[in-house]
């Protein structure tokens, strides 16, 4: 998709000229992050809004004219309706309220990246073109709920248990299926190993037949109006992330896995689970994303710790795929239109 292409090439450029500067190579990093969010941002908030945007854009005035009381009857989360409340008493106007949440959505993955990639291009362009940037024109709710869960990994890197659950709960008043990144403070101790990988397949493959019958239970705890079966398309996500699985497999075996990136690992892991049950009921693909983003860290670093003579041969081959897939992997998105 063509806008996809274009994100990517601005960051290019952006790495390009940055590398360039007569700065200490970890300067130029820092440096290249920060200015390449900058231009995230400006890109998001400057959009024509399209698709799920449109009706945020939309409510954005009727949530700003609802009294408190009405307002904790409305359908969406509280933390979503008190935010746009605000927003909308300090400026009526749609285009502010694009600016701010843009800003929002985009603080947790620059922290995210900027703590524990090692390859911050890698990581930016894996967060472009596998869907996570643009889905701010989607499920805009659950991308602020996203920002906060990637602040709080550090929570569970530190082991504290409290400050985690806090962020956790404020994240679920902007979307509810955050509650379930819970369950992400206890895959931090789980050690990866040889044993662990192999009896993971197994419960791959055993959960298939299975996943209709969990799925009914999942989904009408997190979505009461979805809690029949409905068939997904999610298969082609499964068998890219089941290759990803591979790659892991292979790193581990070949040491080129870290002990520090365990957490992200396992919440990789996690989300193949969930993507075997929305294989069967779509609506669970929501509950993938706050663990699938794992991958724009865990599998740059799985790179980095390649020998230098095969590294760049990989890292070529990793873009490029990662090139087509914005090219090709998502036709439904429309072209940039500037908005203002």
């Amino acid at each position: 998709m063509l806008s996809y292409v274009l994100n990517i090439i601005i960051v290019l450029l952006t790495y390009f000229i940055c590398n360039a500067l007569p700065i200490k190579k970890e300067n130029k990093n820092k440096f290249f992050l920060i200015i390449a969010f900058i231009e995230l941002f400006l890109i998001l908030s400057l959009r024509e809004p399209i698709s799920d945007m449109i009706r945020y854009c939309q409510y954005y005035s009727i949530i700003g004219e609802m009294s408190w009381n009405e307002l904790i009857n409305f359908d969406w989360e509280i933390g979503y309706t008190v935010l746009n409340k605000i927003l909308y008493m300090i400026n009526q106007d749609e285009r502010f309220f694009i600016v701010v949440t843009s800003a929002l959505t985009l603080i947790g993955p620059y922290v995210f990246i900027k703590k524990y990639s090692n390859n911050y291009l890698m990581s930016l362009i894996m967060f472009i073109a596998m869907n996570f940037f643009s889905n701010n024109y989607y499920i805009l709710r659950q991308m602020l709920a996203l920002s906060i869960l990637l602040i709080s990994v550090s929570y569970i890197k530190n082991r504290k248990f409290i400050k985690f659950t806090i962020c956790v709960l404020v994240a679920t008043l902007f979307h509810k299926s955050s509650i379930l990144f819970l369950v992400g403070y206890f895959l931090f101790n789980i050690k990866i190993t040889n044993k662990y990988l192999n009896y993971l397949i197994i419960i791959f493959i055993a959960l298939v037949p299975l996943r209709n019958i969990i799925v009914r239970y999942i989904s009408g705890f997190i979505y009461q109006e979805y809690s029949g079966i409905q068939t997904s398309s999610g298969y082609t996500l499964l068998i890219i992330m089941l290759m990803v699985y591979g790659i892991m497999y292979i790193a581990h075996l070949t040491k080129k896995t870290n002990n520090k990136d365990t957490i992200f690992y396992n919440q990789f892991i996690m989300a193949i689970v969930l993507q075997i049950f929305a294989t069967s009921q779509s609506v669970i693909s929501r509950l993938v994303v706050d663990y699938y983003v794992a991958i724009i860290i865990f599998l740059p670093n799985i790179i980095e710790k390649i020998e230098i003579k095969q590294r760049l041969l990989v890292k070529l081959l990793a873009y490029l795929v990662l090139f087509l897939i914005a090219l090709f992997g998502y036709s439904n998105i429309p072209n940039y239109i500037i908005g203002i």
